[in-house]
């Protein structure tokens, strides 16, 4: 119903209303008056309930399509917090997700007591098409705001469990840069011990030397045990990095010096069998005692 096309005909009938009171007697006069001016506050009555009823629908379906959309990108933001792995960019996204969403309820909020004001004057109550629930401006709001405040505390600890885990990442590289330096610098010096005077002595002095190595190397042995633990704790908290670790703690378990220590062992015996053929027996001892281990 569109009350101003029916604006011409409603003047007319006021028109015809005041001729005919003209021609009437006082009293017919004033009760037919008096009766036009009812029915012409009915429809007025009408025409306004009209206008409001038609823009509440107007407006009530813009804040529907909103918290609809709101609802699709919460219930999105909810599946990745229910994830049990969430990336970086996952949860930058879902905290967009959450600022799209304020925006526009913003936006909604402004317009919210005329439209509240629209319900009133229009005498009309919006229904959820399915369950027939009375829908309230209000509640619907205060709904959306109340999940964005919960999923914005979850996504908080969830930033400070990533944070964590970065800060474990770092450590982790941190020290396998350092273990790596003490490996490569030991490496270094057991390939350069040498045998320095062509005798017994001197063959023994070797065998200390490689030896002092070895202690000196062990000394490391705390930070390797932290560096495992390291790896492991990150494996066990970072699923789908879980293979980058095994491999940097598999590289460390390689023993490599080991056999870096026994090919000097070799070396030692093959240059001192040339030089004290006779001495073999005592080298080997002296080899065998020294008790030179690295472990890796």
């Amino acid at each position: 119903m569109d009350c101003d096309e029916h604006k011409a005909g409603t003047e007319k009938l006021d028109s015809e209303v005041v001729a005919l009171c003209d021609k009437c007697s006082p009293s017919e006069a004033q009760d037919l008056s008096s009766k036009h001016d009812a029915i012409k506050a009915a429809y007025e009555r009408v025409c306004r309930l009209v206008r409001c009823r038609i823009e509440l629908c107007q407006q009530w379906t813009k804040f529907a399509a909103m918290a609809k959309d709101a609802k699709d990108k919460l219930d999105a933001v909810a599946d990745k917090l229910a994830a049990s792995e969430l990336s970086q960019a996952e949860l930058d996204a879902a905290a967009q997700d959450l600022v799209d969403v304020r925006k526009r309820l913003s936006e909604c909020d402004e317009n919210r007591h005329h439209i509240v004001q629209l319900m009133t004057d229009a005498e009309m109550t919006i229904k959820e098409r399915g369950s027939q629930k009375v829908l309230h401006l209000q509640i619907e709001i205060v709904e959306i705001i109340t999940r964005c405040d919960r999923f914005a505390v979850m996504l908080k600890e969830k930033q400070g469990q990533l944070d964590e885990l970065s800060t474990l990442w770092s450590q982790f590289e941190e020290k396998r840069r350092q273990l790596s330096g003490v490996i490569e610098n030991t490496e270094q010096q057991v390939e350069g011990v040498k045998v320095k005077d062509s005798s017994l002595q001197g063959i023994k002095d070797m065998s200390e030397e490689i030896k002092a190595l070895g202690k000196d190397f062990d000394s490391h042995n705390p930070e390797l045990k932290d560096f495992r633990e390291l790896g492991q704790q990150l494996m066990a908290a970072d699923p789908s990095n879980k293979s980058v670790a095994q491999e940097v703690l598999g590289s460390f378990r390689h023993n490599k010096y080991k056999v870096s220590i026994c090919a000097c062992r070799k070396e030692l015996l093959e240059s001192s069998e040339e030089t004290f053929s006779g001495c073999r027996g005592i080298l080997q001892v002296t080899l065998t005692t020294s008790g030179v281990v690295f472990r890796i």
